[in-house]
């Protein structure tokens, strides 16, 4: 961190070097525990994907089962987009005309 110490106070977050040195005696507690934390802040992560995952399939099921459906087909949508730009024409807002 001492490294990075410019940047914490004086570009980002415009620290007193007292309060920095606080900041960072107060964190050193957690430094030997940083990669568990973190690993538990994955597993807490992936645990409520698979969660939301499971409530979404369930959900799915029982709306399709009020429905009547047997499985559920995706609306497809194909929207054309023609773009034409004329170029050599005059115009004050020194945009090109869109048609």
């Amino acid at each position: 961190m001492d490294a990075n110490r410019l940047k914490y106070t004086f570009e980002v977050a415009h620290l007193t070097d007292d309060t920095f040195s606080t900041l960072i005696s107060a964190l050193k507690s957690l430094f030997p525990h940083y990669y568990d934390l973190l690993d538990e802040a994955y597993n807490h992560r992936d645990l409520s994907i698979v969660r939301i995952q499971r409530l979404i399939d369930e959900k799915s099921v029982v709306i399709m089962q009020e429905s009547g459906q047997t499985s559920i087909k995706p609306t497809i949508y194909h929207h054309n987009i023609t773009i034409t730009q004329t170029v050599g024409e005059e115009n004050n807002d020194n945009t090109l005309p869109m048609e």
